[in-house]
């Protein structure tokens, strides 16, 4: 099981960034669901790691009726946001499996 320096954000929580003293290498995951309601989780690390992108799709994604669940790197002006699958499937080329 990944093991690492993770934050769990809700609603309303974009400060979180602020309150890390504006971390510049960390990622975010923009979950939407059917009813409008939404999800994001956040990490310090510079590329979301490939287990657990698939623990966090397989937990908040799978079964679930959503509307979009997108992955952003940052900082945002050298990455383009991309959906979630899209960035689990690079990581999974990437790792040779």
């Amino acid at each position: 099981m990944y093991k690492g320096n993770l934050v769990f954000i809700t609603r309303g929580s974009r400060s979180q960034v602020e309150r890390n003293g504006g971390l510049k290498e960390m990622w975010k995951i923009k979950i939407i669901y059917k009813d409008n309601s939404s999800c994001t989780l956040t990490g310090s690390h510079k590329e979301i790691p490939l287990e657990l992108a698939v623990n966090y799709f397989n937990k908040y994604v799978a079964n679930h009726v959503i509307r979009s669940a997108r992955y952003q790197q940052y900082p945002k002006k050298d990455y383009s946001e991309m959906d979630l699958l899209e960035k689990i499937e690079e990581l999974w080329g990437e790792g040779g499996y």
